[in-house]
């Protein structure tokens, strides 16, 4: 290898790892009758999971009404709209009710440091699709998620 060649082998390498890891839809939209984090319910929902680096991130999404009860609690995150709720000490659950109408519950790993930075960007994905859809009636998750903390 000459010289130069190992210079531009080092920028791309270097470039490649500063590269933030996106959050990867793997499954999903499935319909889905019922939420799992409201006890038991028929609420029409899409489900979805996501992967990011080891860790699974389960979410549902509704434009039905949702009335919470008083156990989900505002989240530390400085995200309107987010709540989160009690789970099992292997998970965070969380939920998110946008302006616009839809509603959406995340299900995260307990050590995930990262839930604040998915939602964020997983609303703003979420309402530029349903902004830029033709037919209302067709539902699609964001596949991508770029979880860059800014």
């Amino acid at each position: 290898m000459t010289v130069l060649s190992v210079f531009f082998f080092l920028i791309i390498v270097s470039a490649s790892a500063d590269e933030a890891e996106p959050a990867i839809l793997v499954k999903g939209p499935i319909r889905h009758q019922g939420i799992e984090f409201i006890g038991t319910n028929a609420i029409s929902s899409y489900y979805g999971e996501y992967e990011y680096k080891d860790h699974t991130i389960r979410i549902y999404f509704t434009d039905e009404n949702i009335i919470l009860s008083d156990v989900w609690k505002a989240s530390e995150c400085r995200i309107s709209g987010l709540l989160v709720g009690t789970g099992d000490e292997n998970r965070i659950n969380m939920v998110y009710q946008d302006k616009k109408g839809w509603t959406a519950f995340f299900s995260f790993d307990a050590e995930s440091e990262y839930v604040c930075a998915f939602v964020g960007s997983y609303r703003t994905r979420q309402n530029y699709f349903i902004n830029i859809a033709r037919d209302k009636t067709f539902f699609s998750f964001p596949a991508i998620l770029d979880l860059e903390q800014k």
